[in-house]
């Protein structure tokens, strides 16, 4: 490695060790927190004769870091040694048995927007305590994380633990408060101080001209089209706040042993400024007048949603990941299982709404679903 930004060295040689991990927010080189507001570290190193996970050892010990392993998460979490981190209790985790995410990617997602996807697919809801803001969480920058074969409920107490909140949980109604863990009164200061003192102990880490800084937002591609028909026109779904989406089919028969697929386009053609994802994970699907959440992988993308802005081919598909919540009437009673989509033969009409946030709603950001016009397919029998 020669001249390798910290962050991008531990990502590589983590997934090398195929390790499920998250960087502490005090971490240089965290895309959230204080460590964001650090100078970045650069590496230059080289290892013969040992693991990844050797190497990754000694890079960590190199610069004041260390690994703290969560059996009951099974994500490790990277922080400065001098902060003593524990590893997350169970408690945090529950004995919810819920399907193991074979992949679950989040990149460059509001803090708030990975909370909100998680406990969904840990099929909880959730609410942020009314002493703290989300607005001002999401200012503080974005996170990112790839992990394997990991539980919803896992996924987000890691998640809670790293950036120092913790879930307060009703078992009897599957309903849940996210609070932080001490008095945030000040904490930003403090947690500034400390990265400033980790970083006088470690003057020799510095490289010339690392306080640049090379965070950018992960847009997806912004791609422009030609002047679209009276056609085109009519067949997105109605505005909502200036956003309008477009849903189509990429073809009308299927055979019964085909998952359908379709292309989705997002436009902004207000005055305000949104927030969206560039995936089906975090929207919400209308079968035959019927919705459906996603239950199944997640890899998110967020995106900035300015005026004028569009995103174009965005991919869905009509999988058994889709899968309907029935009314829960008895709350004595556990929650009735969700009925996952099937799509017999005959015609179906479809309809796709992504999550549209306005982040700029205080104290807790807004998330619409805008829906897209109806797209008709129909399933053949073989």
């Amino acid at each position: 490695m020669v001249n390798v930004p910290l962050a991008d060295a531990i990502r590589t040689l983590a997934r090398e060790s195929n390790l499920n991990y998250i960087l502490d927010p005090h971490v240089p080189g965290s895309d959230f927190g204080p460590g964001r507001l650090t100078p970045k570290l650069s590496v230059t190193a080289s290892w013969t004769n040992v693991t990844a996970q050797a190497a990754l050892s000694a890079l960590l010990k190199e610069h004041g870091l260390t690994m703290v392993n969560n059996p009951a998460t099974t994500v490790t979490r990277i922080a400065p040694a001098n902060l003593s981190v524990k590893p997350v209790p169970t408690s945090q985790v529950g004995t919810n048995t819920s399907s193991i995410i074979p992949l679950l990617v989040m990149d460059s997602v509001s803090l708030t927007e990975a909370v909100t996807q998680l406990a969904r697919s840990a099929s909880l809801a959730v609410s942020l305590d009314p002493k703290l803001s989300a607005t001002a969480f999401d200012a503080q920058g974005t996170v990112s994380f790839r992990w394997e074969r990991i539980m919803a409920r896992q996924a987000l107490a890691a998640l809670l633990d790293n950036y120092d909140l913790v879930m307060i949980e009703d078992r009897a109604t599957s309903a849940a408060r996210i609070t932080q863990k001490s008095d945030p009164e000040n904490e930003r200061d403090v947690a500034v101080k400390k990265a400033k003192v980790w970083l006088t102990k470690n003057p020799a880490l510095l490289k010339p001209g690392a306080a640049k800084s090379t965070n950018a937002p992960a847009f997806g591609p912004v791609i422009e089209r030609a002047t679209a028909s009276a056609a085109d026109e009519a067949a997105w779904g109605e505005p909502v706040e200036g956003v309008s989406v477009r849903l189509r089919a990429d073809k009308i028969k299927w055979a019964t042993n085909e998952i359908p697929t379709f292309k989705l386009d997002v436009r902004n053609q207000g005055q305000r400024e949104f927030y969206t994802v560039q995936s089906q994970e975090s929207g919400r699907l209308e079968v035959d007048g019927v919705w459906y959440d996603w239950t199944g992988p997640i890899d998110l993308k967020g995106s900035s949603l300015p005026p004028g802005r569009e995103y174009h081919d965005i991919p869905v598909s009509l999988g058994s990941n889709w899968k309907a919540t029935q009314e829960w009437r008895d709350k004595t009673q556990a929650p009735p299982p969700q009925i996952p989509l099937k799509l017999l033969p005959g015609k179906h009409t479809i309809r796709f709404a992504p999550e549209i946030r306005d982040i700029t709603v205080k104290p807790k950001p807004q998330s619409n679903y805008v829906p897209s016009n109806p797209a008709e397919i129909e399933i053949i029998s073989k």
